[in-house]
């Protein structure tokens, strides 16, 4: 990791902290997390699997690290993501409106529509 990327991972750490912090947590790396989450959630580390289980209300997405997958189920709510890292995908129902800010490289939202039985 570069000093450039450092000292930016820890500037924005600083600021998720003293700006609310998550909640709930899934920190490390390779982790598979599927739940029914409110409030804030915080990802940090590597190669997590998360899925906000039908019934989610989350405030705040707030993804740092690198291939981190998240899946919004319909049924869902997240009101904000913020991503910090390179090589994050967050798949959302078609038509959630949601606020957005990133920092890094090939960061994407994408939208996926309800599935036909």
């Amino acid at each position: 990791m570069s000093k450039n990327n450092c000292t930016l991972g820890l500037l924005t750490l600083s600021l998720l902290l003293t700006t609310g912090c998550a909640v709930t947590r899934v920190t490390g790396s390779d982790s598979k997390w599927r739940q029914v989450a409110y409030g804030n959630i915080g990802i940090i580390g590597e190669d997590h699997e998360v899925t906000l289980l039908a019934g989610s209300e989350v405030s705040k997405l707030s993804i740092m690290g690198e291939d981190i997958h998240v899946c919004v189920e319909e049924g869902a709510v997240v009101d904000k993501i913020e991503i910090v890292g390179e090589g994050n995908v967050v798949e959302c129902p078609d038509g959630m409106p949601i606020e957005y800010s990133e920092i890094g490289e090939d960061n994407r939202i994408r939208h996926h529509s309800k599935k036909k039985k």
